[in-house]
């Protein structure tokens, strides 16, 4: 059986970071360096070639690239990113997810 790619509770959603693996190592050393609840930004990228819905996860402090949220998740959850909404992204390896995040929505 295949493995769920995201889980949700309440109004948080957890998910693996998708393509961290793709990018260079920089990326997932400064993803194991990070303390558990780091932030990372959400960066949309509407005219990514390979999906319209891109978002990217980054550093917060640096701007390094980790990778994307996956495309079921950022295909409904670019719309909101674009309505100008903000979100949380943050390190979470709690329910299993070796580069794991969770995002929720601010208030």
């Amino acid at each position: 059986m295949a493995r769920q790619i995201y889980k949700v509770e309440g109004r948080i959603c957890f998910c693996p970071i998708a393509g961290i693996t793709y990018q260079d190592k920089r990326s997932q050393d400064l993803y194991k360096r990070a303390d558990e609840g780091t932030y990372f930004r959400l960066v949309r990228e509407p005219s990514n070639q390979h999906d319209p819905n891109a978002i990217c996860i980054q550093s917060a402090l640096d701007g390094v690239n980790l990778g994307y949220i996956p495309a079921i998740i950022a295909v409904k959850l670019a719309p909101y990113l674009d309505q100008g909404k903000k979100y949380f992204c943050r390190k979470d390896t709690s329910h299993g997810y070796t580069w794991g995040v969770s995002i929720e929505r601010e208030n």
